[in-house]
């Protein structure tokens, strides 16, 4: 699921999903839901799918029905799917304080969505939490801290291949290397962003990367290579409709026409500017527009223009510097924040290094013993394969004693086999499961008496009772009617093959139960087979086919009232 990479100058406005038809069926499914578990799922999506404005309205309620789901079960493997579930929501909170500059709130909610990630080793989330926190010391004008943040998260997304992941940090280092005034790292690392938008083809990155190319040549005076790289930034950004994109590339060729006195041009570009940031409501584009277009009027000696555009830069300047003086204050408090965190990361990674040494002292420890009990294991077993040579011979000897008393037998046999052939056959059949299951039971009581050797007589033991089960259902199915019998061991066979990972064939049983279940307007039967091909699709990664069969499960249940599979379904969906 995606979270909030925030990254420089690109602005993803989420104004435009405002109407998004997926948002309203979402919202509809939650206003319908009645588990805890899918109404989790919904209040995520929906923040991360949803309007600005409305961020909060999902993603605290699922921070709170997290913390009250954790606080009524013991499943540790659910808590930790609980928990990744709140970190997206955290994440979701953390960028819109951010939006709102509540920039202190922010980071709080970002760190609590970091640990978290950290504690269920999500690389993905760590290195969008740390992109996340990066960007906000870059708001604030801490830009070393903010290069500590992205190179960790840049570290962990070339671990994890995450190109677009790459490509963004990349871009994010070369806005702060760039206002270091540091250019030819800046440069370095915006044509290694551009590379990779351009290999996995994502268009907004692209136009990102040219566009800041381009900055940095209008920067150092190399007008026309400025230029070149503005006008291609500009016409990716107008192929995808990215409008604060657009306004910030019209600018900058704006700014470059003006340079090269092609006055008219220059006008062009800087009113399409000002009319898109006006549109959306970006206040800096906006002041930058009506500065350039200030520019522009006094170099053709239109003074009145001149002057109208320089007071409304003036307007738009102070309301931006009201802002960052703000900013500042908070500035100052976050430096002492992170100084007193970065000493009890140290303290605490001096600590880590220390668990470690002995961690790895007690495996040494334990792979002695484990060779040790090894060794035990073969020298036992030399001395019980003579003790069974000896045994052997014995035997032999036993049965050469035997032989009149076994033909004798054997004759008698003979003649009654055709009726004990039956006679087994059908017992075999009737009874083949139960006698895995003592046989199994036998093993174990063996084990708990026994040495470390018998264990793998064990793990064979049940992998023979696996294919036992198989095979006597397929034999049982050979003899059976079309009827709801019938039904029930094609469902037996699609369970037992996917238990040993057999998926082909166990949707292939699985779907002829449902259509043998269909044909006989059998609902259990029908429910019990959506529930087996969802088990399959959903191991196979398939989710929206297994949720799809889930789902038609679990209505088939409620209609029949089948509590016990009612809460087997709401529990396949909620995991």
């Amino acid at each position: 699921m995606k979270k909030h990479l925030l990254f420089l100058f690109i602005f993803i406005s989420r104004v435009l999903l405002a109407q998004n038809p997926v948002v309203d069926s979402l919202a509809l499914l939650l206003k319908n839901a009645k588990h805890d578990t899918v109404k989790l799922r919904l209040l995520v999506e929906l923040s991360e799918q949803c309007n600005e404005a409305d961020i909060l309205s999902y993603a605290k309620p699922a921070v709170q029905l997290v913390d009250d789901l954790i606080a009524k079960t013991t499943d540790n493997k659910y808590k930790d799917a609980l928990l990744l579930k709140k970190s997206l929501a955290l994440n979701d909170i953390g960028f819109m304080y951010s939006k709102q500059g509540l920039v202190k709130e922010a980071l709080n909610f970002y760190t609590q969505g970091l640990k978290i990630e950290e504690k269920l080793n999500d690389k993905d989330g760590i290195a969008t939490s740390l992109n996340n926190i990066g960007f906000i010391y870059n708001s604030q004008g801490q830009l070393l801290q903010a290069l500590n943040y992205y190179s960790r998260g840049l570290k962990i997304q070339q671990q994890i291949n995450d190109k677009q992941g790459i490509a963004y940090s990349l871009n994010n280092m070369g806005s702060a290397y760039n206002l270091l005034g540091q250019t030819q790292q800046a440069l370095d690392n915006y044509y290694q962003s551009l590379k990779i938008n351009t290999e996995i083809d994502d268009k907004r990155g692209i136009a990102n990367a040219l566009n800041n190319i381009g900055s940095i040549y209008r920067k150092t005076g190399q007008l026309a290579e400025a230029l070149n790289y503005y006008t291609q930034g500009l016409k990716i950004e107008q192929q995808i409709n990215n409008k604060p994109g657009m306004a910030s590339a019209l600018y900058g060729v704006g700014t470059i026409y003006l340079k090269q006195k092609n006055n008219a041009q220059a006008l062009a570009h800087a009113n399409q500017s000002l009319t898109l940031a006006k549109e959306i409501g970006y206040v800096e584009r906006i002041r930058n527009a009506e500065h350039l277009l200030a520019q522009i009027d006094s170099a053709t000696g239109n003074s009145a223009g001149a002057y109208l555009h320089y007071k409304q830069y003036i307007i738009y300047r102070d309301s931006i510097t009201n802002t960052e003086t703000r900013k500042a204050s908070i500035q100052k408090q976050m430096q002492y924040e992170f100084e007193k965190k970065e000493l009890a990361t140290q303290a605490a990674q001096e600590k880590l290094d220390a668990i470690h040494a002995q961690a790895k002292q007690k495996q040494r420890v334990i792979m002695y013993a484990v060779v040790g009990l090894l060794l035990s294991v073969v020298i036992f077993a030399v001395f019980m394969y003579n003790r069974f040579r000896v045994t052997h011979r014995q035997k032999q000897i036993i049965e050469k004693q035997k032989v009149l008393v076994d033909e004798a037998y054997h004759e008698l046999h003979e003649k009654n086999k055709e009726v004990m052939d039956s006679i087994r056959y059908a017992k075999r059949i009737q009874t083949a499961l139960i006698t895995s299951e003592k046989y199994i039971a036998t093993s174990l009581n063996r084990l708990m008496k026994n040495n470390l050797s018998l264990l793998f007589f064990f793990i064979g033991t049940c992998m023979l009772a696996q294919n036992t089960n198989i095979d006597s259902v397929s034999a049982l199915l050979k003899i059976d009617k079309e009827d709801t019998v019938k039904v029930i061991h094609l469902n037996q066979l699609c369970w037992e093959y996917d238990l040993i990972s057999q998926y082909d064939k166990s949707l292939t049983y699985g779907k002829q139960g449902l259509a043998l279940a269909q044909s006989l307007s059998f609902k259990k039967g029908m429910a019990a087979s959506y529930n087996n091909i969802g088990n399959v699709y959903e191991k196979q990664g398939n989710y929206a086919e297994a949720l799809k069969n889930y789902f038609a499960s679990l209505k088939l249940r409620e209609a029949i009232n089948d509590k016990k599979g009612i809460s087997v379904s709401y529990n396949n969906i909620g995991n």
